[in-house]
């Protein structure tokens, strides 16, 4: 299922974790953290440790197997997406789904909610908006939408 991959980021990269999210992937990003802080997180919940620290994949959970790594060879934030779509194989829609900030699962809501919270030309503009329900901020299919979801299919296409 697209989405279904769980993740763990470590400081290095809020950027990769901030894009992860915004393809739809639980991504916990944990900031300042130590290698145990990573694996406990990983073990905790299923999740994925990416990291472009050489020496936490020397670590016994990851070399053993108990815990999934993925050690980034790039800093460029496409190259990193397209390394973990591919190294992964994981395959996704460009469509954001997860609240960039906090990682919450964003809820459609009806337009009226939105209305307090969005300048006046996208309420008038925008039919649809979604909601998260921590930081209550609010999303829309707007420019920015589309020019995120534009990358993202970049990014798709060549990784595939």
């Amino acid at each position: 299922m697209p989405g279904s991959e769980r993740f763990v980021a470590d400081h290095m990269l809020g950027k990769l974790a901030r894009w992860l999210r915004l393809a739809g992937f639980d991504t916990l990003y944990l900031k300042p953290a130590s290698y145990s802080d990573l694996i406990c997180a990983a073990k905790k919940d299923g999740r994925t440790i990416v990291s472009r620290h050489t020496g936490l994949f020397k670590v016994r959970e990851i070399t053993g197997g108990e815990i999934k790594g993925l050690l980034l060879r790039d800093d460029d934030i496409d190259a990193q997406i397209k390394q973990v779509l591919t190294d992964l194989d994981i395959r996704i829609s460009p469509v954001i789904r997860r609240c960039p900030e906090d990682n919450r699962q964003l809820d459609e809501t009806v337009k009226e909610q939105a209305r307090p919270f969005v300048p006046r030309y996208v309420y008038q503009t925008q039919q649809t908006f979604d909601r998260c329900a921590v930081c209550n901020r609010f999303y829309w299919r707007g420019t920015h939408y589309r020019s995120i979801s534009l990358r993202l299919a970049g990014v798709l296409k060549e990784a595939s």
